[in-house]
């Protein structure tokens, strides 16, 4: 759009010089005209919907979740909208910590779908709205990238979506978050060396021939997100008996874990606060053999059954 209008001229200018005057006003004019400015569509931006984590730390697992959010357009005149996941700070992100800096990290990633295109920075959508296409659901990806060993309990990331419509000043908002929650969770091994957890499993600790005081050692290997009891029995209650005779006299021995006595004439319990690793804490387990003199020939053997409880 313009305007224009001939300003009347004086006798006695010359005509160069009005015609500069002239041009120059309408010029003038011009730019003083109002521009249309671009009118943003109205959008509506639904609930922000993340489906919550339930972790356990020592289960090497694929685990994954995701986020949803709806927009609805409002009226005829559609526009594209672009949609941020952003964290409590407003601040882009491309990845979500849960619990220490730097502990339990999920990769996130925007998907494509009707209506719906990915910009290449991670965590932002574009969504095309129009009289045909009044309603999509923009989802975001969030995997598991980074395991780690965490104390029970919930665990919360504050997590923002933005949505912009082409030709808007401002942002609308929709908050949520998403929650892992882990469960106490205790394991144990028993091994012949010290080490990686579960790195060796010991099943039988065989002494050859029996001779008193003869000693062998294995490993209770216990890892657990908070403190545990470790539960210790004897199916002979501290003794070996003679499995080819079970009246014979049977052979008695010690057991001493982590250097104290264990009293197996009962279920003996210990606490034990292993660290938040994977591999946790490995306790030293001596068994020593009592006296074999004048015992019958034989093979001796009893059952050491190890629990480990929250």
């Amino acid at each position: 759009m313009s305007a224009s209008f001939i300003l009347p001229c004086r006798e006695g200018r010359p005509y160069g010089a009005l015609r500069v005057a002239c041009v120059l006003v309408t010029a003038w004019l011009l730019m003083l005209l109002p521009v249309a400015a671009a009118q943003a569509c109205n959008v509506r931006l639904g609930a922000l919907s993340i489906t919550p984590v339930s972790y356990d730390p020592f289960a090497f697992a694929p685990v994954s979740t995701h986020a949803e959010i709806s927009l609805d357009l409002d009226g005829d005149d559609g526009c594209a909208t672009t949609l941020r996941l952003v964290d409590a700070s407003l601040a882009h992100i491309d990845t979500v910590s849960l619990g220490q800096p730097g502990a339990v990290i999920f990769a996130v990633k925007s998907s494509e779908a009707g209506g719906v295109s990915v910009d290449p920075v991670a965590g932002t959508a574009i969504v095309s709205l129009s009289h045909d296409n009044r309603h999509a659901v923009v989802r975001w990806d969030f995997t598991l990238v980074q395991d780690a060993v965490l104390a029970p309990g919930a665990y919360v990331a504050p997590l923002t979506v933005t949505a912009r419509p082409d030709g808007a000043s401002g942002d609308l908002m929709t908050k949520g978050a998403l929650t892992l929650t882990t469960l106490p969770r205790a394991q144990v091994n028993i091994a012949g060396a010290s080490g990686a957890f579960g790195q060796s499993r010991l099943p039988l600790l065989d002494f050859g021939t029996l001779t008193t005081g003869e000693t062998r050692r294995a490993f209770v290997q216990v890892r657990a997100n908070s403190p545990v009891t470790v539960q210790i029995s004897s199916k002979n209650h501290g003794v070996m008996a003679n499995d080819d005779t079970p009246t014979a006299s049977p052979i008695p021995y010690d057991l001493r874990l982590d250097g104290q006595s264990v009293d197996l004439s009962g279920i003996a319990r210990r606490a034990v606060d292993p660290p938040l690793t994977v591999d946790g804490v490995s306790l030293p387990m001596d068994i020593t053999i009592g006296n074999v003199d004048g015992k019958m020939a034989g093979r001796y053997s009893d059952v050491i059954t190890i629990d480990v409880s929250s």
